[in-house]
């Protein structure tokens, strides 16, 4: 009982509407692994620099043949150093952590949306989680190149554990995937869908054609992950109709914290997922790569560029 007689249940739901303290994804990495606290720092100096260039608008001519973060963000800041005045690492040396933060970069170049998949259980009852994540990623692969040619850029994160870190749940996936530019659907006479003239009036060819582009990379998700409608939409009593999700980013330019949350559970030990939970397609890796090269050697990496 309270003091003026009222239940401790109605004490609940008078404080029912206060919302939970969301994750911070980033220190509770940090907490965990103090080997992120330098990584860290250099995420933080590199945001901090490729801010300050967007601001002075230093870059502003497009220079072609040259790697993302260069036209837009790198001003004359790289190569940056520790904080300790020293050359930074090499790529093969960096946590899973930091690599996935330089990807994230590359794709903010573009257009891009954050995704979370989970495989539909007629599905995954097929496969196990040893190899789900190479399964999902091939996949994935598969069904991009099919729709599009090539493969967009993605990387993604594989997890078994909630938000919180302490109850299992399905295996699923958080990360990001680029969206390409691509014609606008059209009827027989070659004009554009009702829906894509209103956008082209609205927005202009360029915001439709990536809706269009955008619509399938949809379509891909749910293809890949066996959510495209030909299977059962409730699976031993579980609803398969929110499998794929998709958004734009919640930060229009660094989304470092997706990243972190997507990672959040990356040092809890999971009896058959493998140690490393991340999944880069073959172009943002050597994507990411040659970016990293950048910011660490400055004009000498130009010459390794093909």
């Amino acid at each position: 009982m309270l003091m003026n007689g009222t239940t401790s249940s109605a004490a609940t739901a008078a404080t029912s509407h206060i919302k939970r303290q969301r994750v911070d994804a980033t220190l509770l990495l940090l907490s965990e692994d103090r080997r992120l606290r330098p990584e860290k720092r250099i995420l933080s100096k590199l945001l901090y620099t490729a801010g300050r260039t967007l601001i002075r608008s230093q870059n502003t001519t497009q220079r072609k043949n040259r790697p993302t973060l260069y036209t837009r963000y790198r001003g004359s800041e790289f190569p940056l150093k520790d904080e300790n005045d020293r050359e930074l690492k090499k790529w093969r040396r960096l946590s899973v952590w930091m690599k996935a933060q330089v990807a994230a970069l590359c794709l903010a170049e573009g257009r891009f949306v954050q995704i979370r998949m989970h495989l539909h259980d007629e599905l995954r009852m097929d496969v196990d989680d040893e190899r789900m994540k190479v399964y999902i990623r091939d996949r994935l692969a598969r069904c991009l190149r099919n729709t599009f040619s090539e493969v967009p850029w993605f990387y993604f994160v594989i997890e078994d554990r909630a938000s919180q870190g302490i109850s299992h749940v399905r295996p699923h996936v958080h990360g990001a995937i680029k969206i390409p530019r691509v014609p606008v659907p059209v009827l027989r006479d070659g004009r554009p869908t009702a829906r894509f003239r209103r956008l082209i009036k609205k927005e202009g060819i360029a915001e439709a054609e990536y809706f269009a582009g955008r619509m399938l990379i949809g379509k891909a998700l749910r293809q890949s992950t066996g959510n495209d409608g030909r299977r059962d939409g409730v699976v031993n009593g579980l609803n398969q109709l929110n499998n794929v999700w998709k958004r734009k980013p919640y930060r229009a330019l660094f989304n470092d914290e997706w990243v972190s949350y997507a990672l959040k559970n990356m040092n809890q030990v999971s009896p058959s997922l493998p140690d490393n939970r991340l999944s880069m397609s073959l172009g943002l890796n050597q994507e990411a790569q040659r970016l990293w090269d950048l910011i660490r050697r400055g004009e000498d990496a130009l010459g390794a560029w093909a």
